[in-house]
């Protein structure tokens, strides 16, 4: 804090492009560019000042996990995403980027969420599409095609495909 952060419980670190490194804390988002550390733009409009997550996708966007919400930082905007229609989906711990970059998927409180790229849109994987609970905190990839998701009650094996049938509502 004494730097300029705005805590010391930090919960996520992201370097990016070797020049910048954001800093998510407790209270805040911040960017640490050489000695310089700055807020983010437009930090008051985040879900929450709590970060819990962030992931620097291959299109620029730099997405920031947070206790109520996910939001995107891009060409200098802010897009906060809307959560409510997913079961009210407020928790977002970790985030995972598909290696073909057609998807982003969300390890939230309610389940798994998935950001479509090509259509912009936002798709469920939870409790009502047989997910044995509904809070996850971490989403790798096997080679075989399998998700391996964690939790509080032990780590769960899913297959990808069909979860991205579920969350495209194909299922």
């Amino acid at each position: 804090r004494d730097s300029g952060l705005f805590s010391n419980e930090v919960r996520a670190i992201l370097p990016v492009d070797d020049k910048t490194l954001w800093v998510g804390t407790v209270n805040g988002l911040n960017i640490i560019e050489g000695q310089d550390v700055t807020a983010l733009p437009q930090q008051q409009d985040l879900p929450s000042p709590f970060i819990s997550s962030l992931l620097h996708a291959p299109d620029g966007r730099i997405w920031i996990g947070t206790a109520k919400g996910l939001a995107f930082w891009k060409d200098e905007k802010l897009q906060v995403m809307d959560l409510q229609p997913f079961e009210q989906a407020e928790f977002i711990f970790g985030l995972y980027q598909q290696p073909d970059n057609q998807a982003l998927w969300a390890a939230s409180d309610r389940g798994l969420l998935r950001y479509d790229y090509a259509t912009e849109s936002l798709g469920l994987v939870g409790v009502d599409a047989g997910m044995p609970f509904d809070k996850y905190f971490q989403i790798l990839a096997d080679d075989q095609g399998f998700f391996w998701v964690s939790s509080n009650r032990g780590i769960v094996r899913i297959d990808s495909q069909h979860a991205k049938e579920v969350a495209l509502g194909q299922r």
